[in-house]
């Protein structure tokens, strides 16, 4: 395996991490089954890839955000108000965004090899673009997770945790609101 491979191999793990945190969000925090990232984790790539024609990545981004964010709702919906078992409706959900993502594309596949992302800025950097990619996103990492700690340390967060009958995650210090 050469260098270059071994480095993308760690930015794509890297970027995982951030699905990590989504899924433990759900399975350990919530005590809920969601299998909708199998769908809405490709939607919002798609939202993000259909927007590329303003060449503004953080707009895609934010696209990107949103749309994950309606398709969690909608699953949450049918859990909740139309009473569906959480394991089926996060299948129902899944199933669903397929269709849904070829609708918002058009078309089966949209190439983005050479379109702007968020990392074009980085790469004027002096440094390895193999380099500053994944300490960019070990960054990015590091900010959510300390944003995730201090979430569910928080009133809301204490709540949330209480509802899903998480057991283990660190009790709230005297620092913490209440």
């Amino acid at each position: 395996m050469s260098l270059i491979a071994f480095l993308g191999a760690i930015e794509l793990g890297l970027i995982f991490g951030f699905v990590a945190l989504g899924v433990y969000l759900s399975f350990r925090v919530l005590d809920f089954p969601d299998l909708t990232v199998d769908g809405s984790f490709p939607l919002g790539g798609r939202g993000g890839g259909v927007d590329r024609r303003r060449r503004q990545p953080w707009v895609g981004t934010a696209l990107a955000v949103v749309a994950g964010a309606m398709a969690g709702t909608v699953t949450a919906w049918m859990a909740v108000k139309l009473k569906i078992l959480n394991l089926l409706a996060s299948i129902l959900s899944m199933i669903a965004l397929y269709s849904i993502n070829l609708r918002v594309m058009g078309r089966p596949n949209i190439a983005l090899l050479t379109d702007d992302t968020i990392f074009t800025p980085l790469e004027s950097l002096p440094v390895s673009r193999y380099v500053i990619f994944p300490l960019a996103i070990v960054v990015g990492l590091a900010v959510v997770t300390a944003l995730l700690n201090r979430f569910l340390n928080s009133e809301v967060g204490l709540a949330m945790r209480a509802t899903g009958r998480m057991r283990g995650w660190p009790r709230a210090t005297a620092s913490t609101p209440r």
